[in-house]
């Protein structure tokens, strides 16, 4: 493909490095992926979570989901901006929606 997006997808994905592999190996050279994910940065393993969401994202998912990209022959386009407060209230929990942009070699 030209092109894949997965919005709001996922922090509903339990592996999600497959699923970014996944992504990567669908794209045609210089595709680009679009990614939109639940964040907080200040998020820890065990926290609470919205119903559905396996985990909110932080600085360091980027830079793990950042190695499964260039094992598959993609790279991130820009740094996201991660440095907002949460700004987004769902069922109880804040926190912020972050988008990614990818690229195939």
């Amino acid at each position: 493909f030209d092109c894949v997006f997965a919005t709001s997808v996922l922090e509903h994905v339990p592996d999600d490095g497959q699923f970014i592999a996944d992504l990567c190996d669908c794209l045609r050279p210089d595709g680009v992926g679009v990614l939109t994910a639940d964040y907080r940065a200040d998020y820890r393993a065990g926290d609470p979570l919205p119903a559905t969401d396996v985990r909110l994202y932080t600085p360091a998912d980027i830079v793990r989901l950042g190695g499964v990209l260039r094992e598959h022959g993609c790279y991130w386009v820009d740094r996201p901006d991660l440095t907002g407060a949460p700004d987004f209230v769902y069922q109880g929990h804040h926190y912020s929606f972050l988008a990614l942009c990818f690229k195939k070699l």
